[in-house]
């Protein structure tokens, strides 16, 4: 539960508001007689203003990351921020007795936003971008923590094969939980159902795996690569291939096929391999996911329901 808390937009921005009040009240606080001498004050002094500023640097960044989608306008951003909010703390030491305003202070304070952006850069912004269509929750739960070894993930929910206003909003929900257990941005397309019937229209009787459902997986994926190719990312994929119900092989070709069509680049990721399906279910159950019993249209309801 602490961990869904600690992925929490508000959690993030409280953390980076409460950091702020904090170097807030060291910088303008008079100063305490240390009873250390001036050269070990003096380093001790430096090294709080790199750890302060420093830290609040990672929690802004945290916090924009939810917002922005763009890396260099989060680190851009970051700085800015950060930077104008240690130049604040310095000006305002012109008012605070026993302080004076310290150009020093300032540069290093300086150090620890830029060693804290390497940092950020290095370990997460560096990665190619990809963004994951989440057919729901479970079937994206066994494979995300994989990919982001590798990616910077951001989920996308574009379901609006889904037959219900409030089955979507229940499998929203539970991508939002898989969203936040993994601290992971996550886009909600417009669920426009009455569309996806058209373009299923004369296909409603066929069988699972048959021409509707290829119909769909190429709806929802293009959907995902137009919002790919509009923000930028590197790659796209979709959770789509983790279920045994789906035909696996033309997802893998619909999404080339898109790709090549739009030029964006689709990562040929197969969420079911080496025992994905299994990891899925053991995962959502442990996140305690809400787990549908059928794909998502009322087609595949009513198929399901003869059987």
């Amino acid at each position: 539960m602490f961990y869904h808390f600690y992925h929490n937009l508000y959690f993030k921005l409280a953390t980076a508001l409460l950091w702020s009040v904090g170097i807030w009240y060291l910088m303008i606080m008079p100063l305490p007689d240390s009873g250390l001498p001036e050269a070990s004050t003096h380093i001790i002094d430096k090294f709080i203003h790199v750890f302060l500023f420093g830290v609040l640097t990672m929690l802004v960044w945290r916090l924009l990351k939810l917002i922005l989608h763009n890396t260099w306008a989060r680190l851009t951003w970051s700085f800015a921020l950060v930077w104008s909010y240690a130049y604040l703390t310095e000006f305002m030491q012109s008012f605070s007795s026993g302080r004076t305003p310290s150009a020093w202070d300032l540069i290093w304070g300086t150090v620890g936003i830029l060693l804290a952006l390497t940092v950020i850069w290095h370990y997460r912004e560096s990665k190619p971008k990809l963004l994951v269509h989440l057919c729901c929750g479970p079937c994206g739960a066994g494979a995300i923590r994989d990919l982001k070894r590798s990616y910077a993930i951001t989920l996308l929910f574009a379901n609006s094969n889904i037959d219900t206003a409030e089955e979507h909003q229940r499998r929203w929900r539970a991508a939002k939980t898989l969203a936040n257990h993994h601290g992971l941005r996550l886009i909600k397309s417009t669920y426009t159902h009455d569309a996806w019937l058209k373009q299923v229209k004369g296909h409603e009787a066929e069988p699972e795996r048959g021409s509707r459902c290829q119909i769909c997986y190429r709806y929802r994926m293009n959907e995902a690569a137009v919002t790919a190719k509009a923000y930028g990312f590197d790659y796209f994929t979709s959770s789509l291939s983790d279920s045994p119900y789906k035909d696996n092989e033309a997802v893998m070709q619909i999404g080339q096929s898109i790709a090549k069509t739009l030029g964006v680049k689709f990562l040929d990721f197969n969420f079911s391999a080496n025992d994905g399906y299994r990891k899925s279910i053991s995962e959502s159950k442990k996140l305690k996911l809400y787990r549908q019993k059928y794909c998502g249209c009322e087609f595949s309801k009513g198929h399901l329901k003869k059987n």
